[in-house]
């Protein structure tokens, strides 16, 4: 099985905070004396840019591993060594955040994500039982249910 992604990579997210730059850009170019309109878009597009465009951590995963890709190096953990899969209260643009729980030389690790489509998530969590039987894995897309 070739490496499958788990976490989004957000291209969605970049395109919409550009397309906000530009539309910003356009109106106070147009309404040049309306400082206070230029600052409120700085204000909203660096925010926008800063969720689209930092670095993050992407979550990969094959048979027998799963790999964490963070700003150019890589770790391998086993999926015998993945011990939950549970979503978070966190949402953001209607996506919830989930986070997988993993021992890592003998220490416990978290790491949030978004994932990208729902199928990768329910294969990665199926690879994860067969793996694993003892790992804890909620199932619902909905954090209150």
């Amino acid at each position: 099985m070739p490496r499958t992604n788990l976490s989004s990579k957000f291209l969605g997210d970049k395109i919409s905070c550009a397309i906000v730059a530009v539309i910003f850009l356009i109106v106070w170019i147009f309404y040049l004396p309306y400082i206070r309109f230029f600052a409120i878009g700085a204000v909203i597009v660096t925010i926008m840019a800063l969720m689209a465009f930092y670095p993050r951590t992407f979550i990969e995963f094959d048979e027998n591993n799963m790999y964490v890709l963070n700003r150019g190096s890589e770790t391998s953990v086993q999926l015998i060594d993945v011990t939950g899969l549970t979503s978070t209260n966190f949402r953001f643009n209607n996506r919830i955040k989930w986070k997988v729980t993993y021992r890592q030389d003998g220490i416990e690790q978290e790491l949030g994500f978004y994932p990208g489509p729902y199928d990768n998530l329910d294969k990665f969590a199926d690879l994860v039982r067969q793996k694993n039987p003892g790992a804890q894995i909620v199932n619902s897309r909905w954090p209150f249910s």
